[in-house]
């Protein structure tokens, strides 16, 4: 997989099943696709993917932290996070001033 194609994945532009920690710690409702169940300790989080890996990684106001989740998983679930928020962070970024006035030279047709 090259670098473009993981930044991808990270931000959302392609398949993250594969990247995606909190897919292998917990398992969607079938049928309620926004409930996820931790593996760990079978606590059912009400608000996707994300509210799991919260849950994992501890420390968010709106989770509670996961008691029995392994020290590793929930460092790899971390650390999966900050990578995607910078990679995001990226990809949203505006171009600068200097850049814009690239685009500023545009001739004006005679009238």
């Amino acid at each position: 997989m090259s670098a473009n194609e993981d930044i991808g994945a990270l931000t959302g532009t392609g398949s993250t099943e594969h990247l995606d920690p909190g897919r292998k710690y917990g398992f969607p409702d079938p049928s309620n696709k926004v409930n996820w169940t931790c593996t760990f300790c079978k606590k059912v989080c009400k608000g996707g993917v994300y509210c799991l890996k919260q849950h994992l990684v501890g420390g968010f106001r709106n989770v509670t932290k996961c008691p029995t989740c392994l020290e590793h998983v929930r460092e790899e679930v971390k650390v999966f996070m900050i990578k995607k928020a910078e990679a995001k962070n990226v990809s949203q970024m505006m171009p600068s001033v200097d850049d814009a006035d690239e685009y500023d030279d545009v001739e004006e047709l005679g009238t």
